[in-house]
């Protein structure tokens, strides 16, 4: 692994609004509303990334002018024609610094499933982009009639601009770490 320069974890508190949310019940429900309200842009830092329900929901965001940057770690060939097609089609898609990088290895994994839309909202949670992690569950708390099983993953959307800086700068650093990585 390459040189790492340890960040400071300045403290934070957040005295705006927090929803917490959790999956298989309500993760993508409240991922959509807000990707749904962002106008602006949205920052995706995840480890994996395989549901097509959320490129679709990225892909909206990009098409009402959206401007949508993503770190993505990817591992495997379904991973990156996702990534490919992500690019191409106009989001600022960079691999993660990590040992499945061709270019920069900074860290074994990057593990991270941060998300901040407009500069406003910081989504933490421990589950990706996965249909196990986020499942279709389009009514907040799940539609009994259409509810799909998952796996238990649990975040908060936190709305703080002090905190999405902070987490925008550790996302946007990691990303310049692998595009100024050796060719």
């Amino acid at each position: 692994l390459e040189i790492y320069k340890k960040v400071p974890v300045p403290p934070h508190s957040a005295d705006q609004e927090i929803i917490a949310y959790c999956s298989p019940d309500s993760t993508y429900a409240v991922t959509k509303r807000l990707f749904d309200d962002a106008k602006k842009s949205i920052l995706i830092g995840i480890y994996d990334f395989s549901a097509d329900y959320m490129k679709e929901m990225v892909l909206d965001a990009l098409k009402r002018g959206v401007k949508i940057k993503l770190m993505l770690d990817i591992d495997n060939k379904n991973e990156q024609d996702l990534f490919d097609e992500l690019n191409d089609s106009g989001v600022d898609a960079v691999p993660a610094p990590s040992c499945a990088s061709h270019r920069a290895h900074y860290f074994s994994s990057s593990h991270e499933k941060v998300i901040v839309v407009d500069g406003e909202w910081s989504l933490v949670q421990s589950g990706n982009y996965s249909e196990n992690s986020i499942p279709l569950n389009v009514k907040d708390g799940g539609d009994p009639a259409h509810f799909r099983t998952g796996n238990r993953d649990t975040g908060l959307a936190i709305r703080s601009k002090k905190l999405a800086k902070f987490f925008t700068t550790i996302l946007e650093s990691d990303m310049a770490l692998e595009l100024n990585g050796p060719e």
